[in-house]
């Protein structure tokens, strides 16, 4: 497998997270179709989505989160035709009085439950969120109700020593204090679901998780390769003599 730096595309979209303030997007390396950003503790973010092209033949479709195992109880819908857009973060969502409301999620150190035997590797130490993309339909326009947001908590981690790895490694999500809140202008519409088209996965850690996980090794190997390559064919000589 290689590592390399290239956002997540995935069927017609673009996900990243993002600094929570300054939308700025974190460091990212991906693997085998996945994604994986380095982060640091205590800094909040948001999960940036935008759509580059239209979809054919799909009305709608339906984006959801999943962070750390846990839904984030809502979805965004875009209509299938739309050529491109601009970037919408995703947090912690709520509705109230017709203003929707989007509360960062937080980088965060998760409390620990001590076991007696726990089998680490280093996708352990590292956070996930889950996107899934569904094709689907809009219905009839539906009142637009007060949604109230998820309780949603910082997810725990199994250890078997407090100075194990996992321990001092790993991050999980929480909430934040941040919030985006803008007026709801268009009645809401139901939505049928349909099948899934893609999930796409990141991963999220502190740069030693990303040290245990060989990111950094992978990557430097890489980067070396490419600088020998553009070397030219008599300095390429004179380096292998050297090792020689």
């Amino acid at each position: 497998p290689r590592w390399r730096r290239k956002m997540v595309q995935a069927s017609y979209f673009e996900f990243k997270l993002v600094e929570a303030e300054t939308k700025a997007p974190f460091r990212e390396f991906e693997m085998n179709g996945n994604a994986y950003f380095e982060v640091e503790p205590d800094v909040e973010y948001f999960i940036s989505v935008r759509k580059l092209d239209e979809v054919p033949h799909h009305e709608a479709l339906q984006i959801s989160f999943s962070v750390d195992g846990k839904s984030l109880g809502y979805g965004i819908y875009i209509p299938g035709m739309l050529k491109s857009n601009d970037p919408e973060f995703c947090g912690v969502w709520s509705r109230t009085n017709r203003i929707s409301s989007n509360k960062a999620l937080v980088f965060a150190k998760p409390p620990r439950v001590r076991m007696r035997f726990v089998s680490e590797t280093p996708l352990d130490y590292m956070g996930k969120i889950d996107i899934t993309i569904r094709e689907g339909t809009y219905g009839e326009e539906v009142p637009c109700n007060d949604v109230s947001a998820k309780n949603f908590q910082v997810s725990a981690i199994r250890i078997c020593d407090e100075s194990g790895l996992a321990g001092k490694k790993t991050l999980r999500s929480g909430v934040g204090s941040l919030v985006l809140a803008e007026k709801s202008v268009e009645t809401p519409r139901s939505f049928r679901s349909g099948s899934i088209l893609k999930t796409v996965t990141l991963h999220y850690s502190a740069p030693p998780a990303m040290i245990a996980a060989g990111v950094y090794d992978m990557l430097d190997s890489e980067v070396q390769q490419e600088s020998d390559r553009a070397l030219p064919f008599e300095t390429m000589t004179d380096v292998y003599s050297q090792k020689d």
